[in-house]
C-alpha cells in the first residue's frame, strides 16, 4: 500500500468528508517530510519507509487525521525526526500529548512531568524556574547537536568550529 492510499483511508475511516481528505493527506505527507530527514511522497511504499520516515508519518497522520483528542509516545526522540517540531505540530492540532522518554530536553518541555516507578506513578512534578533555566541550555545544545548531525547526513567533514558549543576549543577558547 502507498502512503496516499493509507492516509486516505484513515481518513475516510476516521469519517472525513471526502471533500477535504485530499487536502489533509497532502498537509500530513508536507508535514512529515518535515519532520524527518528523508524525503517521501505520496506514491511511495509504506513498507520502504524508513523508522524515522515512519514514525514522521505516524505524527502528522495523527495531528491531522486523527480525531484522538489524547496521544501517548513512547520515545520521540530515538525516532530520527524532529521531536521539538512533532510536539508543536501536536498540541497546535489540539492534541493533550503523554510521551514516555529518557530525554531530559523532552522531560523538560513539558509544564509537568510524571516519574513512573515499578509501574506506579511515583511523583508528579511542575517544571520549576530553574528547571526553566536548564531548558534553555539543553535547547542550545539539541541546536548545535541538530546542526551537526545535519552535516554529517550530507557528507560534511567536520571541523570544531562547526560545533559550536559542543566542542572543547569553541567552549574555553584553546585551539586544541
Amino acid at each position: 500500500m502507498e502512503v496516499g492510499e493509507f492516509l486516505a483511508l484513515h481518513a475516510r475511516a476516521r469519517g472525513c468528508e471526502s471533500s477535504s481528505r485530499e487536502r489533509l493527506c497532502e498537509r500530513a505527507v508536507l508535514k512529515a517530510n518535515e519532520l524527518c530527514g528523508e524525503a517521501f511522497d505520496a506514491q511511495t511504499a509504506l513498507c520502504a519507509l524508513s523508522g524515522g520516515q515512519s514514525r514522521a508519518l505516524m505524527v502528522a497522520d495523527l495531528a491531522y487525521i486523527s480525531t484522538s483528542p489524547i496521544v501517548l509516545i513512547d520515545e520521540l526522540e530515538n525516532a530520527g525526526i524532529d521531536a521539538r517540531l512533532a510536539l508543536d505540530l501536536l498540541a497546535k492540532q489540539g492534541k493533550i500529548v503523554l510521551m514516555a522518554t529518557h530525554s531530559p530536553l523532552l522531560m523538560l518541555l513539558g509544564e509537568q512531568r510524571i516519574v513512573m516507578d515499578n509501574g506506579a506513578m511515583a511523583k508528579h512534578i511542575w517544571r520549576s524556574p530553574d528547571e526553566e533555566a536548564i531548558l534553555e541550555d539543553l535547547e542550545r545544545y539539541e541546536s548545535a547537536v541538530d546542526g551537526v548531525r545535519a552535516m554529517l547526513r550530507q557528507g560534511a567533514s567536520l571541523r570544531p568550529s562547526d560545533c559550536g558549543i559542543l566542542c572543547r576549543s569553541e567552549r574555553d577558547g584553546s585551539n586544541d
